[in-house]
C-alpha cells in the first residue's frame, strides 16, 4: 500500500467516512448522489500508485468538482 505523508491515512479514511454516511442517509436526493460520485472516486483513487485521474473518473483534470 502507498502512502503519502503520516497523517495523511487517518484524515483519507475519516473523510471516507464521512462521505459513506452521507451516501447513506435516509433523506439523500439522486442530486446530491451524483454530485458525491466524483468525491468517493477521488477518494478511493488517492490511495493508488501514480494513476491518470481523468482515465480513472472519466472527466478532465480541469473540470471543477464539487465540495465534497
Amino acid at each position: 500500500m502507498v502512502m503519502g505523508s503520516p497523517g495523511e491515512h487517518p484524515d483519507r479514511v475519516e473523510q471516507l467516512r464521512n462521505l459513506m454516511e452521507r451516501l447513506s442517509a435516509p433523506e439523500l436526493t439522486l442530486v446530491e448522489a451524483k454530485a458525491l460520485r466524483p468525491c468517493l472516486s477521488d477518494l478511493l483513487d488517492s490511495g493508488l500508485p501514480s494513476r491518470d485521474a481523468s482515465k480513472a473518473t472519466g472527466r478532465s483534470s480541469m473540470a471543477p468538482r464539487p465540495e465534497c
